[in-house]
């Protein structure tokens, strides 16, 4: 039996009946199915039809008429895996394609035109480009150009012989000119039954005496034509379906981009898959239940891919290829014993299986099990040493056991074998992200040029729709500080993917850095929330949180930054400034330490923790620090500006007005270094260099409240009354706290006067100020007397607190007259309004002063059943209800089991600082826990010393059995602190009363 059968590209072919069912390469280099017997048997048995009318057909869907938008190759499967990885030349064919679709982006045409782009790469690194155009000759100049673009991309190796491929697209909508025809690819360079191979290397100048036709030893997977069996398009999908479908389609069904079988697979393994199965399996039903299996991975129903693989297994029990999917499909399906317990079989049946070899060393990989995941690796590019993606696996392990440089090596083979491979590029930025030098200054300028960015910026070019590479190169730029592109990456990579948690992460700490708190807090509370623990992330919330002064969120999320990174130095002295905040100094100075000891070239962690040491009154100390600073950064204000103060607390004037000289040299508007050196002039005695210094800070920042004070301060020495009670107007009007200078003033008759004046010149407020002076150094009853004077300006509830403060401080010249006169002020406020939270607050702490104790227990409790308290608020009161109960209440051991629950609470919201510590030891003294309540005194004495409090530690003491500390801890409050018996509130009288009788002191 002799028949003929057509090529695509028009050759007819002789074929001998002995061919059937066999593939013929054709001249073209095209290889063309030959239906088998059977088929051929079925054709010639089918009854002829009676004269049906042929239904016309467009040209386009005639089976030797190619789509107007296709990519295939030009030789055999075969052919192309002698001579090139499949992998590296599809990645150069969309290289080229995607080059081919940019460049008439950027060079719009006139007309639309049908374009036909073949590449034919040449074992000597040249590559030979043919481009047509329908209408022919259309956009001459542009053609040319875009050869030479062609002609520029970065080659992939080649051996042996030529490889080919040929693109047609449509350009501006295509031609308007149907139907579109084409010569076939190179005709121009040579013609007649020349094969391909001869034709190319004839052009390319090389010797051009290969063999016609590379026998195939198997079926091409899909790129084969079979005349009415579907054309050149089936043929061109089912060559890039298969060639395609073990690296990107599969990873789709990731959870989260795992590295097994990420860029993965040896294609070779994959096709021969097909082809062996297509061999043997002459039975329909076998190759249908392979689809059905592929098919239900590829959509992630792995479980029913594993009963398909099953069922074939059953049949075949030998079928390394099935046995390999199925491993596959189990750990997919997270069963990754079973993964590798499959591929392990599979290796024992071809323990030459590529991607076998490669999915287990994933797999140990994972395992963390490197020297065997490296095992695998190397034996699988024993047996395919051209594959890029088992290059690229190799370095996925050198990277996780963190041999980055073994790594840059594999990453830059992979590259040199497929310039085109994303994996690669995207591997190598965090490479080359992990080999940069590691400064221990957060304040190092990067490098100008950074290989990471460069590497990630490649990987997108190849990839554009991939948010993780977007995210990758925002981290890269985060290095250098470039914030608008890390904010451009960032937001494309959430626009590809809403829920990519590395770009909101990366965002939150941008916004963070660029004082967005609002921006900065959602961004991070979403990585966070999409399951990005990633301490940066945390740190940055954490930041936002302290500047808004919610010190127990800021604690919360610095620690957890450093639980994931405990050599996060930025976490470290963040929390060490959150610690000092919170009055926990100990504890600061050791975080402060430990940042030191992580970065002992960076000079913030010697800055913080030198003033810290100012502020504790060890200047000695704080000056060695500042010193370090300024020796590891001889250019930075700040420290100069601190060690002016350590100069000033030790008293040597002179020398902080150095310091601060040059702080100003460094920083011209550096208002603190004006307002330090003024306080030093002033100390010196130089009034009139103070008020100068005073002057540029104001007018460097006019709402610098202190600085108003200190000038207010030299003028009363001065004697200009009038303009320091205009400065200390301001000063309190700024800020606050700063009415306590007034304390500073050396001359009560200046101070009155300054005082009296606010009151003149700002009756109700300044009355107020003037009455907490009197009090403080006076007596009650001129303090009362301008608390009545700010009654006649201001609404009566504005007045109790510093009413009730009064009475507090001059508790000793407290008569029935002034707790009758207040209380009738409280009267007054309750008509107003009965359920005013500011006055219930205010009442309890008179109660306390009238010792009216159950009534105090009871305001305490009604104002926790409110709704409208703030955490804060709560959270005080919390406190001062568990100080009575602990206290007040001490026989009562149930009072004591609730006051600690109370004070746990409020610890919870405001931190473990000195006065709340106070009261958990009380309550842990009620309920036995000795120990427990020596551990929190020593920490308060530590950071916020009181007479009281020593008090406390000596009755803990005694409690815990330890008579002499007791008596030690007592003498520091008498003796230091001047403790003395009239200063135990009256409910606490009789536990002082016993605990100095058990103790024998007097």
């Amino acid at each position: 039996m002799e028949f003929s059968i057509r090529c695509a590209c028009g050759r007819e072919i002789e074929v001998a009946s002995v061919e059937a069912g066999t593939d013929l390469v054709c001249a073209c280099g095209i290889v063309v199915e030959v239906p088998s017997r059977e088929e051929l048997r079925r054709e010639a048995e089918s009854p002829e039809p009676e004269s049906p009318e042929p239904e016309p057909s467009p040209p386009d869907a005639a089976d030797d008429q190619p789509p107007r938008e296709f990519m295939m190759p030009l030789h055999t499967e075969p052919q192309l895996r002698q001579r090139i990885h499949p992998e590296a030349f599809f990645h150069f064919a969309l290289a080229a394609t995607r080059a081919t679709h940019d460049y008439f982006e950027q060079v719009p045409l006139d007309r639309g035109i049908d374009l036909q782009v073949a590449c034919a790469l040449l074992p000597d690194g040249n590559r030979i480009v043919s481009i047509r155009s329908c209408p022919d000759g259309a956009a001459a100049e542009s053609l040319c150009k875009l050869a030479q673009r062609l002609e520029e991309l970065a080659t992939p190796p080649v051996r042996d012989g030529p490889v080919a491929f040929v693109a047609r697209s449509m350009v501006g909508g295509g031609c308007d000119r149907l139907p579109v025809t084409f010569d076939f690819p190179f005709a121009e360079c040579g013609a007649g039954p020349e094969s391909l191979d001869t034709v190319l290397m004839r052009a390319g100048g090389l010797q051009a005496d290969l063999p016609a036709v590379v026998q195939p030893a198997a079926r091409s997977a899909g790129a084969v034509r079979r005349p009415g069996a579907g054309g050149l398009w089936q043929r061109i999908t089912r060559w890039v379906s298969g060639l395609f479908a073990g690296t990107r389609a599969r990873n789709m069904h990731r959870r989260q981009i795992p590295p097994l079988l990420a860029g993965l697979l040896s294609n070779a393994a994959e096709a021969r898959s097909q082809h062996d199965s297509n061999d043997r399996e002459s039975d329909s039903r076998v190759r249908d239940r392979i689809r059905r299996a592929n098919r239900h991975k590829e959509q992630g129903e792995f479980k029913q891919a594993v009963a398909e693989y099953d069922n074939l297994i059953a049949l075949e029990p030998g079928n390394v290829e099935v046995l390999v999917a199925r491993a596959e499909a189990y750990y997919l399906d997270d069963q990754s014993d079973r993964a590798l317990a499959g591929y392990d079989e599979a290796l024992r049946l071809d323990p030459g299986h590529a991607a076998a070899l490669n999915n287990r060393g994933m797999i140990q990989m994972e395992r963390e099990a490197w020297e065997r995941a490296i095992a695998d690796l190397d034996a699988a590019l024993q047996i395919d040493p051209l594959s890029p993606s088992l290059h690229v696996n190799r370095a996925r392990i050198h990277l996780a056991r963190e041999s980055f440089p073994q790594a840059l090596d594999d990453l830059n083979e992979a590259l040199r074998l497929d310039p085109y491979h994303d994996d690669a590029y995207a591997l190598r930025g965090l490479t080359h992200r992990q080999l940069a030098p590691q400064e221990d200054s957060p304040r190092k300028e990067p490098p100008a040029e950074d290989p990471a960015v460069a590497d990630f910026t490649a990987a997108i070019e190849i990839n554009p729709e991939s948010a993780w590479l977007y995210a990758r190169r925002a981290e890269a730029r985060m290095a250098r500080g470039e914030t608008e592109l890390v904010l451009a990456d960032c937001d494309q990579a959430i626009e590809l993917d809403p829920e990519c948690s590395l770009a909101f992460g990366l965002r939150g700490v941008v916004h963070q850095q660029e004082d967005k708190s609002d921006e900065a807090v959602e961004d991070c509370s979403e990585a966070i929330r999409l399951g990005l623990e990633v301490a940066d992330v945390y740190f940055s919330r954490s930041v936002v949180y302290f500047d808004r002064d919610d010190l127990n969120r800021a604690l919360a999320d610095c620690t957890r930054a450093l639980e994931l990174d405990p050599e996060h130095v930025g976490g470290h002295n963040g929390r060490g400034l959150i610690r000092a905040q919170m009055g926990l100094a100990r504890e600061a100075i050791e975080d402060y330490a430990a940042a030191i000891r992580l970065a002992p070239r960076w000079p913030i962690p010697y800055l913080n923790r030198g003033n810290l040491y100012g502020m504790q009154g060890d200047h000695d100390s704080a000056l060695e620090d500042f010193d370090e600073a300024i020796r590891l950064d001889p250019e930075f204000a700040p420290s100069y500006y601190s060690r002016a103060n350590a100069w000033g607390g030790k008293g040597e004037f002179a020398r902080a007005i150095e310091d601060c000289d040059e702080a100003i040299r460094l920083d011209p508007d550096f208002a603190p270094a004006f307002y330090c050196r003024g306080m030093a002039w002033d100390r010196l005695g130089v009034h009139g260099e103070a008020i100068f210094n005073f002057d540029d800070a104001i007018r460097l920042y006019p709402s610098f409240g202190p600085a108003f004070a200190g000038r207010g301060n030299v003028r009363i020495k001065q004697g200009d009354y009038d303009k320091a009670i205009e400065d200390y107007r301001e000063a309190i009007n700024r800020h606050p706290g700063a009415a306590g200078q007034l304390e500073e003033i050396d001359e009560d008759y200046a101070a009155r006067a300054v005082a009296a004046g606010l009151a003149e010149s700002e009756p109700g407020i300044g009355n107020l100020t003037l009455a907490v002076y009197l009090a403080q150094h006076e007596s009650i009853e001129s303090a009362m007397e301008q608390c009545e004077a700010a009654l006649r300006e201001l609404p009566v509830d504005a007045v109790l607190s510093t009413a009730v403060a009064v009475l507090r401080h001059c508790h000793e010249q407290i008569t029935d007259g002034h707790i009758e006169q207040v209380a009738s002020w409280f009267d007054r406020a309750i008509k107003v309004d009965a359920d005013c939270k500011a006055v219930q607050l205010q009442l309890a702490m008179f109660r306390d002063l009238q010792q009216r104790y159950d009534e105090l227990c009871g305001i305490y409790r009604r104002l926790l059943d409110r709704d409208d308290l703030s955490e804060q608020e709560r959270a005080l009161t919390r406190n001062n209800l568990a100080y009575f109960l602990a206290v007040a209440q001490r026989d009562d051991e149930q009072a004591g089991k609730e006051a600690l629950e109370m004070i746990e609470q409020a610890i919870e919201v405001i931190g473990p600082v000195p006065e709340l510590l106070d009261t958990r030891a009380m309550a842990q003294l009620v309920c036995g826990d000795a120990d427990a309540a020596v551990a929190d005194l020593r920490r308060v004495v530590t950071n916020g010393p009181s007479g009281i409090r020593y008090y406390h530690l000596a009755a803990a003491h005694l409690a815990a059995g330890d008579r002499q500390a007791a008596r030690d801890a007592l003498d520091t409050a008498r003796e230091e602190h001047q403790l003395a018996s009239e200063h135990i509130p009256g409910y606490e009288q009789k536990m002082y009363d016993e605990f100095v009788e058990a103790l024998g002191a007097f």
